[in-house]
């Protein structure tokens, strides 16, 4: 149910295509597209957006870096498509300003930072994990359904740092295409979501990070773990690379060919890491029992939201109300629904 405020990573392979394209086929058609993708996928969040677009300013200065395209060059794609991506998401940035200037500071009442780098530990991070929501636990039980396996089950633990292992020393140790691309992607991302956690011994970097986040201008990038799949991301491509080389050493001619089966062996090793790393997910309780309930609410709540909009002024139909005690999260008797219901049953202010 929360899967849908990280939606701009399923288009981050496809706006680093785009950028690829673009730097091979100079022109506007590949920024255009680009934007596009930016366009179908950056309404969501806008934190994930901003660390998106710093995956990419991370590839182009890689690319410059790397000798695949000057500088000036880089910059150029850079901003057509910055020009492309703001043409297109510019009915919604319209409506963040005019929030952020007249709403509620709605950030306020959200997760503090201290709450969220409690659990952004590198670790953690380097495993896919490291959210601070994926962690919660209270009496009605787990937030996140298949969370407990990756905390208990050493089968599974074991499974996720064997494919962290396996994409780092690939990334270190082969000649694989992109080196220095997955390297500052897989550093910086991994820098910038760990953040200035752990607070109570944080490096200079992360004092100076925990400053910034607590600025008010700051404040709306403390999700810091959503910054991680730059760098899952970069260890993905890296561990793909490390096992073509594998295979391709063991099937050249200075090789025995009974040594094939050492290839296979690593790649059985990673599909079965996999395999296990995500199995928790398809034990048929990813939809939280907490949140699970009937589609019509009960007759009570209807007919009290029925009797507050009766008591609005006749004339305005103005009205005010205030509920006791005052949640952020609900959960009922009858299930959960994350947010409070009477706001989305009355007509009267809230």
């Amino acid at each position: 149910r929360l899967s849908g405020i990280l939606l701009p990573w399923v288009g981050f392979p496809w706006l680093l295509l785009c950028l690829i394209r673009a730097r091979q086929q100079p022109g506007w058609k590949w920024p255009a597209r680009a934007a596009l993708v930016i366009g179908t996928i950056g309404t969501v969040n806008a934190t994930t957006l901003f660390f998106i677009i710093l995956g990419l300013a991370i590839w182009l200065s890689a690319d410059a870096m790397s000798g695949f395209t000057r500088w000036r060059d880089a910059a150029k794609t850079l901003l057509w498509l910055g020009i492309g991506s703001v043409s297109v998401s510019l009915w919604w940035l319209m409506s963040l300003v005019m929030q952020s200037s007249f709403g509620l500071p709605i950030l306020r009442y959200s997760e503090t930072y201290e709450t969220v780098a409690k659990a952004s530990l590198p670790q953690e991070l380097l495993r896919g994990l490291g959210y601070w929501f994926f962690y919660g636990d209270e009496h009605a039980g787990r937030w996140i359904g298949p969370s407990a396996p990756y905390m208990y089950n050493r089968v599974v633990i074991i499974a996720g740092f064997v494919l962290v292992a396996i994409g780092l020393v690939s990334l270190a140790a082969t000649r694989i295409p992109y080196r220095i691309h997955l390297s500052l992607l897989t550093l910086i991302g991994l820098g910038v979501a760990v953040g200035a956690s752990p607070l109570t011994d944080s490096s200079p970097y992360g004092k100076i990070f925990d400053v910034v986040v607590n600025n008010e201008s700051g404040f709306a990038l403390r999700s810091t773990p959503r910054a991680m799949p730059l760098a899952l991301l970069a260890l993905a491509l890296a561990t793909a690379s490390g096992l073509h080389a594998c295979m391709a050493f063991f099937r050249s001619t200075h090789n025995q060919p009974k040594r094939h089966w050492i290839g296979r062996a690593v790649i059985a090793v990673v599909l079965g890491s996999i395999i296990v790393n995500n199995f928790p997910w398809f034990t048929q309780r990813a939809m939280t029992e907490i949140i699970t309930r009937d589609e019509n609410l009960p007759t009570y709540w209807t007919e009290a939201a029925a009797a507050i909009d009766t008591q609005r002024d006749e004339a305005t139909g103005f009205g005010r109300t205030y509920e006791f005690p005052a949640a952020n999260f609900a959960d009922y008797w009858w299930g959960g629904t994350v947010d409070p219901v009477l706001p989305g049953l009355i007509a009267s202010e809230y």
